[in-house]
């Protein structure tokens, strides 16, 4: 992953994580002085132990601990802060739940934040770039109407109406709020699942790694039906909305669509278009039921991606019943990842699975800095990073897969990647206004010409 991405993606591109994580951006600084003790269970914790499919979580000042992780992450950090509000907090959790409705990110400030501040800059200053136009002549635009929801015993606040991308934000205490969309955030908060100890467990062991990502099988397989009977419903109901709307024949007389060639042509008349059928709300439910009865649960998942058949290799891994990743990094650095499965012939997927995420991270490793201007400056952690990864072995116990991969890299590295990456950066920075120049200089010749 590049350093734009904040690991608040859904489960597949967890489990690319676990290719990527010792050379991409995404390397993160151990804690120089951890906690030995787990850290106190904290009630939105808890929530998430309950609901929570896939969780990552986080300290961004372990990120900044270390001088290599400083020079490939570069302004990353900082990004997050700004991107989240808290600059002027500081961050010092962050975790990313991934529930029915979405992901909800649980964020723990340093200091006690502003509530209304952070309120404002979340939800409202969203709506500041539209102009209400019954306003059109007022001196200034009146500020956008905040709604409140009471729900778990909180308070999530949005703008507008509240729909199923509506986003909110939820304060949880002083130092503690959430961030998603309102249905997601209500989900979370009033879930009735009982936490289930994998969850529980990966959650306390937060105080001991830099990283520590987790993902409950069962739960995203249930994740992804319900997520299909919803897009489901929604059809439908889109569809009956529609059949109601053309019911009445003398409306389609007065109203007829634009694409009819004879404006007193009804419904029935109008041959449909490339593509198009007609069908019923009854049809396609008993047809969508029949579907649904052959359907994978993982199949939402991987038909949503453009690439879907590209993951396809990788969809193994997600049958599993839990998996578990950390990541550490101090003069070594160190990623772990373990997986268990319900069955020998799942876990026999499975290890291919793994064996090729690890095969295509040493390719990766290798080409990207090669081809792409970005990754540009990391080519002095190639060799060592593919040697890494070429050491790393799947191990087999029965029904669990585990691996390891560790990297240590040589004295002077992360000198050489701070300027390399200093370096590529000014070139792009170059090539850009380079562009801009280039493209205002036809811009004003085609301006004259005419």
């Amino acid at each position: 992953m590049s350093r734009r991405v904040i690991p608040c993606s859904f489960g597949v591109a967890g489990l690319l994580f676990v290719a990527l994580a010792l050379w991409l951006p995404i390397d993160f600084a151990s804690r120089s002085q951890a906690d030995p003790d787990t850290e106190p269970e904290a009630s939105e914790m808890k929530l998430v132990a309950g609901e929570a499919a896939f969780f990552v979580t986080f300290r961004p000042a372990d990120f900044t601990g270390d001088e290599l992780v400083k020079a490939v992450l570069q302004d990353m950090p900082q990004s997050m802060e700004r991107e989240l509000h808290a600059s002027a907090y500081g961050i010092d959790r962050l975790t990313v739940a991934v529930v029915r409705q979405g992901p909800v990110q649980i964020v723990r400030t340093k200091k006690a934040y502003d509530a209304a501040k952070v309120r404002e800059a979340s939800i409202e200053s969203r709506f500041k770039g539209f102009k209400d136009k019954r306003f059109k002549d007022a001196p200034e635009q009146p500020k956008p109407e905040v709604n409140e929801k009471k729900v778990g015993g909180k308070k999530i606040y949005y703008v507008g109406e509240s729909n199923r991308w509506t986003q909110g934000w939820c304060p949880i205490d002083k130092n503690t709020f959430m961030t998603g969309s309102v249905a997601a955030i209500e989900t979370l908060l009033t879930t009735k699942g009982k936490a289930s100890p994998e969850m529980t467990d990966a959650l306390a062991l937060a105080s001991k790694h830099s990283l520590v990502l987790a993902m409950d099988g069962k739960r995203l397989r249930t994740m992804m039906k319900q997520s299909r009977e919803d897009s489901e419903r929604e059809r439908m109901e889109w569809q009956k909305q529609r059949e109601d709307r053309f019911k009445d024949k003398d409306v389609l007389k007065d109203r007829a669509p634009r694409d009819f060639k004879d404006k007193g042509a009804s419904l029935r008349d109008r041959k449909p278009s490339r593509g198009e059928v007609f069908v019923s709300a009854q049809v396609r439910a008993e047809a969508a039921v029949e579907v649904a009865k052959d359907d994978d649960d993982l199949d939402l998942l991987f038909g949503s991606f453009g690439g879907g058949v590209v993951m396809l290799p990788y969809k193994p891994l997600l049958n599993a019943k839990f998996g578990l990743l950390t990541l550490d990094i101090k003069k070594t650095y160190s990623l772990t990842a373990k997986i268990d499965f319900a069955t020998k012939d799942e876990m026999d997927d499975g290890e291919t699975a793994l064996k090729s995420i690890l095969y295509v991270a040493r390719q990766l490793v290798v080409m990207l800095p090669k081809h792409e201007r970005e990754f540009a400056g990391m080519k002095p952690l190639s060799a060592v990073a593919k040697k890494a990864l070429e050491a790393a072995k799947v191990e087999r116990k029965g029904t669990t897969l585990s691996t390891s991969v560790t990297l240590t890299p040589e004295a002077g590295m992360a000198k050489k990647v701070r300027e390399g990456m200093e370096e590529e950066r000014g070139k792009g920075f170059n090539k850009d206004r380079m562009k801009d120049r280039v493209r205002d200089a036809v811009k004003e010749k085609v301006y004259k010409e005419k």
